[in-house]
């Protein structure tokens, strides 16, 4: 084997065996593992599009969130409040004014689109999405905390 250069010596391994998680441990399959952590990702994802988030932002919560599954399994929480949680955690670590109210009203935004839309695709489905995304995000809300976020850049 050839001498460790000096990038190798540097590398911290922070998680010693990634496939040896909590979850796979308590016999969820590597496939529904990843699908969970895509799900996840992807609602994060969504939520930092809805709150005017940075990629950085997006990163810093992905990472989170994917850090956290190492630790704890898939059976013992909740895939939504553990990413409502990492969104924000990370809008704090980067210093992006993000109201509690505002991450909130993004994830039930998203939490009614997806439980509206599961099974058909009526007409019906398609006017209550409409009047519930109305109802549940509205510019007047958007438009409210993004004053407020630029209040918070001022201080």
């Amino acid at each position: 084997m050839a001498k460790p250069t000096l990038l190798d010596r540097s590398i911290q391994i922070l998680i010693p065996d990634p496939d040896n998680t909590p979850s796979r441990q308590k016999g969820v399959s590597v496939k529904e593992e990843r699908l969970h952590h895509m799900h996840g990702v992807f609602l994060i994802r969504e939520a930092n599009e809805i709150l005017l988030g940075t990629q950085k932002t997006f990163a810093t919560a992905a990472t989170i969130f994917h850090r956290f599954f190492h630790q704890v399994s898939l059976t013992d929480v909740e895939v939504w409040s553990i990413a409502m949680a990492c969104t924000v955690l990370a809008a704090k670590i980067e210093d992006v004014a993000l109201p509690f109210r505002q991450v909130i009203v993004a994830f039930v935004h998203l939490y009614r689109k997806r439980t509206l839309c599961i099974g058909s695709s009526s007409s019906t489905n398609s006017e209550l999405l409409q009047k519930e995304t109305s109802v549940a995000f509205s510019p007047s809300v958007l438009q409210l905390s993004h004053e407020e976020r630029e209040r918070a850049k001022q201080r």
